[in-house]
């Protein structure tokens, strides 16, 4: 009878060690699985909160533009909502390249804030970019970026693109950026709509020739109005995907409608060639006009089209030459004509594309 009752309270003993074996390991096993869902719920809540400020900080790039010295400038706001804001990234990118900046801020609710990059800041990007911005938010003591909440296009690959986005403040020197590298010019924001790039000017004076080819495919001078400089205009015509050139001396102005090969063909230009003119003075013409070598260098456009007279010619080679066929534009109806009367007094004479 007593070794009946030990053995049944052996297997009592036995069941109870049992159950206690297994709540222990039901509780284990439920803390594990507690701690998983706490992760997840942590990060869960940090990614709802990541998104709660990347939603409601608000932030917009306001204004984007290039300064006198080349750097970009970005202004940027932020609306009302919470978030605690320790930085902006912006992201330059022309399709092709992309750089990322970023900038600490304590950019506060409601506040605004320009951010000045430097052309190093975004050195291989073209001037025709789009700029993005992103926050960078302090949640749980480490810094997350959001995704990106506004951006804004830019284009200074040209002066005329400058005209076109709203950056331009009228005739004067810009930073344009044809192809990933700042290049100085002077934009005629004005004539025939604006937008025109100035590739090269010179003070003609009696037989002052020019523009050499070497004039045409050359940087030198100080970029400025009336001003002797040349920016590369072969290079810069195939550059900024120019189809018009425009001559223009004080007080007037052809234009040209020109491929790549006939803008550089023509200041290289060793025999006859015809080429269009669509516009003298903003009076619209549908003509081709011969444009010739005029005895010792000399070039000129002769236009029989514009009431049979010649309308520009110039000096092609910068040494001493007829004196009456130098740097000039005959309005088609002023009555003059070089090789009768020549012409006396200075006048500067630019080259332009668009």
């Amino acid at each position: 009878m007593n070794n009946k009752k030990r053995e049944f309270n052996k297997r009592g003993l036995s069941t109870i060690v049992v159950t206690l074996i297994l709540v222990v390991l039901s509780l284990v096993a439920v803390g594990v699985v507690w701690a998983v869902i706490s992760n997840l719920l942590k990060t869960g809540e940090q990614q709802s909160s990541f998104q709660f400020g990347t939603l409601f900080l608000n932030l917009k790039i306001d204004k984007a533009l290039v300064d006198a010295s080349g750097n970009l400038l970005v202004t940027v706001s932020r609306g009302s909502g919470q978030g605690d804001l320790r930085e902006i990234d912006l992201i330059i990118s022309d399709g092709k390249n992309s750089q990322v900046v970023k900038r600490p801020t304590t950019l506060s609710e409601l506040g605004t804030s320009t951010f000045t990059l430097a052309p190093s800041d975004f050195a291989g990007i073209s001037g025709k970019m789009q700029i993005d911005v992103a926050p960078v938010i302090n949640s749980g003591g480490q810094n997350q970026v959001g995704s990106k909440v506004d951006s804004k296009k830019l284009d200074y690959s040209s002066c005329l693109g400058i005209l076109n986005t709203g950056q331009s403040h009228g005739d004067g020197t810009y930073w344009i950026n044809p192809e990933g590298t700042n290049i100085q010019v002077y934009c005629d924001m004005t004539t025939d709509g604006g937008g025109w790039t100035m590739v090269y000017q010179n003070l003609f004076s009696g037989n002052a020739g020019g523009p050499s080819p070497g004039d045409t495919t050359s940087v030198y001078g100080t970029v400025a109005y009336h001003s002797n400089y040349g920016v590369n205009a072969q290079n810069i015509y195939y550059k900024i995907g120019a189809t018009d050139m425009m001559l223009k001396d004080d007080s007037n102005w052809i234009k040209f409608h020109l491929t790549s090969t006939q803008f550089n063909t023509l200041w290289n230009i060793g025999g006859d060639a015809t080429y269009t003119i669509i516009s003298m003075n903003g009076k619209t013409y549908t003509c081709s006009n011969s444009y010739h070598p005029h005895g010792a260098g000399v070039n000129q456009f002769s236009a029989a089209e514009v009431n049979k007279l010649t309308i520009f010619e110039y000096n092609s080679i910068k040494t001493g030459q007829d004196t009456n066929h130098y740097w000039h534009i005959w309005p088609a109806d002023d009555g003059l004509y070089a090789a009768g009367q020549g012409i006396t007094g200075d006048r500067w004479g630019a080259i332009l594309v668009r």
